[in-house]
This record gives structure tokens, sequence and C-alpha cells, in this order.
């Protein structure tokens, strides 16, 4: 997961801290890998320059000659591009300039003119994937001063626990350090206000599939490229801006972590939005170009005539804002985390939308995603906004309140604190005191955090905010109890030791085969098969050691070694009439050579009175 530090510091003052210090306390906090990547930190001498004047290159059509202003003087530039125009802010790498790939740019002459420095695209910057043209920036970016001064970002790449998707996003982020660092928290302004009430209906055929959606319709957008600070923040996360609707919808994604889709409206059919599973061998191009089949496992979201979108994972193209779009339709939902993880898999797609639908996300706070984008749409390309369109089909999560003991959490933390400081820390982190009598203290847990719903999970969040390392170090009281003798183990133990003893070599295999595997071995009516295989043949438990055996065998011959002496002990899998049994079996295999060569002994084979007589030795011996 990655994250813009000047993204965060429109949330929490983070922007002037120690990074090295915010990041070692972030993975003190839970966060792993944590690593501050500082953007555009190798570029040098490449200045924001004005195009002053375009002309055609004498020599070449395809070519432009320009005059660019560097802020120390105006150079001579030979461009391909066709975005340009007069008047255009666009970096300008001068003659020595180090470029991110390490290329460092000389005087060049194209078609018998000289070149004096270079316009650079996104890509050629490495602050983003497009090279169709120049990088045009601000108009109000000052002329002669270096690019990176403005464009310089820390990138935070981090992991999280699948338990805590409340933090793939820039205000999860925030809101979580603004506990641990005792910093203000400010969340995005949002705006619930409405012009009109939409005629769209809403249908979901399966609550288990989607417990709520939230719909919202805004009439009479313009479509165009977005603004510098959406498209600079898309840029330093590796994103493509697309155009200002779309990337709204990718914007909140990432500032507060729940997908969000925006269709076409006009291209919606019948009035109708319906959540439900696709149906057998329906099909649907999706954004990425690609055709899909789908079948009544996968969740699509439709009109009355055809599939729009694979739902949770990516949308249709024939429903996709295009430039020509005017009124759209704005989805906040809540899907099955299972069904999401299966389709997102059979259909080999992981987004960024399914990464979170996954791992589960917020079912209460949907409208609140839909007026933040909503909002944004307004502030872009104007529009009237309709009230939300919201279909429950679920009961909603009652408010959690979890108790935590003062005497518990000194407990189990080795701690001596007080019930003042065990609520000042929990309340740092969003958790709202309730009340407290004697040694109980009441809190209401926010519905984001999906991971705390016990008293140890509070304890947890104490113990972090108090510091691993600041705790005590002490062993813990254990009694010695008298140790029960496992018979079987040491039977196993000693039998070990005696085959060893006679030159064989213990192999241990998995218990897991194919059908054809253990065909030769057993009747395969009589083989007991898994629920949950780790693979769609690889799902039959054993019934003799001999298969696993005799693969070891073929895999020492195919490598030259023709004298083979294993045994394996483990367990088979029988069924019976009643029930399915698990049984401990010994087996041995020999083959080849009896014994190395030796002058004292001749070369011989392994008989069948070499294993008679280990058999016997055994029956001896135990």
């Amino acid at each position: 997961m990655k994250l813009s530090l000047n993204w965060l510091n429109d949330y929490i003052p983070i922007r002037d801290m120690d990074y090295v210090e915010v990041a070692q306390k972030m993975i003190m906090f839970g966060f792993e890998d944590t690593r501050f990547d500082r953007e555009l930190e190798s570029l040098e001498d490449v200045v924001v320059g004005k195009i002053l004047k375009i002309e055609r290159h004498p020599n070449a059509d395809k070519l432009s000659y320009c005059q660019v202003d560097s802020g120390t003087g105006v150079l001579n530039i030979v461009c391909g591009a066709t975005n340009i125009q007069e008047g255009n802010i666009v970096p300008l790498a001068l003659e020595g300039a180090k470029l991110p790939n390490g290329v460092i740019l000389k005087k060049s002459k194209i078609r018998g003119v000289e070149s004096q420095g270079m316009m650079c695209s996104q890509k050629e910057l490495q602050y983003g994937s497009d090279a169709s043209g120049i990088f045009i920036l601000p108009q109000e970016w000052e002329v002669g001063k270096q690019v990176k001064d403005y464009l310089n970002d820390y990138i935070v790449s981090y992991e999280v626990k699948s338990n805590r998707p409340d933090l793939l996003s820039h205000v999860g982020v925030s809101r979580e350090l603004s506990g641990l660092l005792s910093l203000p928290f400010l969340f995005p302004y949002i705006e619930s206000d409405s012009d009109f009430i939409s005629d769209v209906k809403i249908e979901i055929e399966n609550a288990e599939d989607c417990g709520r959606y939230v719909g919202k319709v805004i009439q009479g957008v313009e479509v165009k490229e977005s603004g510098d600070l959406i498209r600079f923040r898309m840029n330093a996360l590796g994103l493509q801006p697309r155009n200002n609707i779309v990337d709204i919808s990718n914007y909140v994604l990432f500032e507060l972590g729940h997908p969000v889709h925006i269709f076409d409206k006009d291209k919606i059919e019948g009035g109708k939005v319906i959540v439900r599973r696709a149906k057998q061998g329906e099909e649907i191009t999706l954004l990425d170009g690609n055709q899909y089949k789908l079948d009544d496992t996968i969740l699509v979201i439709a009109d009355a005539v055809k599939p729009l979108a694979v739902a949770g994972i990516m949308g249709g193209l024939d429903s996709a804002v295009t430039f020509e779009t005017k009124n759209i339709f704005i989805e906040s939902a809540h899907f099955n985390p299972v069904l999401i993880r299966r389709g997102a898999k059979k259909l080999g797609l992981q987004t960024d939308a399914s990464y979170r639908f996954e791992r589960g996300t917020d079912i209460k706070g949907l409208e609140t995603v839909a007026d933040r984008v909503a909002y944004l749409v307004k502030k872009e390309s104007h529009g009237q906004i309709s009230a939300n369109i919201d279909v429950v089909k679920t009961k909603l999560p009652e408010e959690k309140v979890i108790t935590i003991r003062v005497s518990r959490t000194n407990q189990i933390l080795g701690a001596e604190l007080s019930k003042g400081e065990i609520i000042k820390m929990l309340s740092d982190l969003h958790f709202k005191y309730i009340k407290d009598a004697d040694d109980n203290i009441d809190f209401q847990i926010p519905d984001y955090r999906q991971d705390v719903y016990r008293e140890i999970d509070l304890i947890e969040e104490v113990g972090k905010l108090f510091g691993y390392n600041n705790l005590n170090t002490t062993l813990p009281k254990l009694g010695i109890k008298d140790r029960r003798p496992n018979h079987q183990f040491e039977f196993n133990s000693l039998l070990r030791e005696v085959l060893v003893g006679l030159g064989l070599t213990e192999v241990i295999n998995i218990s897991i085969f194919t059908e054809d595997n253990l065909k030769y071995y057993s009747n395969t009516e009589n083989l007991i098969t898994i629920r949950n295989p780790v693979g769609q043949f690889l799902n039959k438990l054993r019934p003799t050691l001999l298969t696993g055996l005799v693969r070891n065998l073929n895999r020492n011959l195919n490598r030259g070694r023709d004298s083979v002496k294993i045994f394996e002990i483990g367990s088979i899998f029988n069924k019976s009439e009643d029930s399915d049994l698990e049984s401990e079996s010994l087996s041995i295999l020999l083959s080849g050579d009896f014994n190395e060569v030796h002058w004292r002994e001749k070369k011989r084979e392994v008989n069948f009175f070499d294993l008679k007589g280990i058999v016997e030795l055994l029956g001896k011996r135990f």
C-alpha cells in the first residue's frame, strides 16, 4: 500500500516531522515494512519553463521548433509532442540535467536543428505513466524554479494485517497516526445537500450478496481533464489520470478507503440498477478492454437489459464515463467479501476495489462516501445532485460497547497504568468513552474498527500506544507438571533408531495425492476425498505409504541413484462402513545394490531375504 505524505498532511500536520522517526513508530504500531521514498529526489536541473513560440521544424513535418523561457534565458527546443501550445508551463530539462532513469542530457542536433534541452513527459520524470505528450504544469508555477521543489513528495509504503481494512486509505492512516503521534485530525469536508429526487430504482435480489446499496445521480456534469491537485496526487501514486469524474472515484477510494463506481446514467436502460448474480454464459466487456464469460457465482450490477459491471471488481466498458457524458450515477455499496474474493479469483482480476471489498468495508459509511464523491464532482464539474437512494437489505450492525478492566490491563501488560491514562490513550485512538465505575471502563467502538470486539483487543490498543518497548521484561510464573508419557511417540523414535542403524534412510512425504497416483495401490472407491483441497486434482488421502516411497525411488533413479534403501513412518487413511479411519503405518523399500562396493565383499542386489531379515529383527526387537 502506498500513500502520499503531502496528501496525509491534509488531515494531520505531519509534513514537518522527522520521517525516520515516524516510520519507526509506524512499525512499532503494527504498520509492517514501512518506508518513506522521496519522489524525484534524483532529479537535477529540470526547471519550470514557459513556451513562448512554436514553429514548424524546417526539416521535419512531425517536429516542432519551440522557444522556451527557462528563467535564465530563452532556449531553442525541438519537440515531437502534439499537445503543447504557446503559453504552456512545462518541465524543461537543461543541458547536463540528470533524469530519474540516470540519463544526463546533452545538446543535440535533431534533423539538422540544435536542441538546447528537452521538454519532459510524465514518464520521463517517472511521475506517472503517461508518455503520450508533454507534462503540462499549472500556470501559477514560477518559471525557472526547480520542478522537484513543486512535485517533491514522500511516498509512504507499508503493509497492514488483513483485519485492518480501515488502514487502506489516507484518512484511515491519518486517523490512526493522529492518536499514535498525538496530532489533531481533520476529516475531509462533506456536503449532503440535494437538488432533486432521482427516479432511478435500485433492486437487490439477495441480501446475503449485497446488504446495502447507496446510489446518487448528478445531472449536467462537465467531463474534462482533472484539476492539478487530483491529477498530481494520482500521478504520485502511480495512477494514470483519465478524466475528472473517473479520477474523483479513484481519489475517494484512496482517500476514504471505500471503493465507488460511477456509471454514465444515460447508458442505464429501464431506469433500474439491479444487483444480481450473473446468468450462466452471460458476457461483459470490462474497462480493461477484455471480454469475460460469467456464471452464477459472480455478482454483477445490471440494468433492465444487460450487466453494467462486475460488482466490487471492475466496471463495464459500455457504461463507462466518457468526455461526452452529461449525467452520472454514483454507486456506494457493501458486497459480500467472500463472493468478491471468489469472483476476482475466477476472473483472474485483482483490482484496488476488490482488494478492499475482500477485506470488508464499513456498511454504515456508504452515504458519507457517496456524499464526498458528489461534493468533489460538483466542485470540479458543477451539476445538480440528487438525494441519496439508499436500499438496505440487512440489519445494520449495532453500536459495540466493550468494557475494559484496569486491573486486567495492567496484569496482561505488566504495567501500572491508571484509569485516567487508559481513558486518554483509547480516546486518542478514537474510541468513544462512555462511562466508568470502579475497575471498569466502557468504550464505544467505531464502526470502521472491525478488528475490535473483545476486551483483549482494547488492551492490545493500550499496549500499542503505551509502547511495547516500554513494558517491563518479566518471566511468567510456570509450574512444573509431570509429563505424561507418549508411548506411540517413544515407540516410533526407537523404531527409527533401529532402522537407521540397519542402513536405511527415513523419508517424509505429504499425505495428499491425486486419484491417478493412487489407483495402482488401492480401490479408488475406498479413497477419502478432501472437502477443501489445495488443488483441483490433489484431493485424495493416501491409503498406503507405498505411493510416496515409489515416487521417491523414481526420483532417485532419474538422477542416476540406483541403490535406494528407505522407510517411512506415517499416517494412512482408509474408509470403512461407519467412518473414515486414520492409522500409523511403517513401509520399507529396498532397491539396487545391498551394499556399496568394498574390497572385502562382493557386490550383490537386494532380495526378498534382506527385507525378511529386517522384519524378523524388528519382530524380535519389539
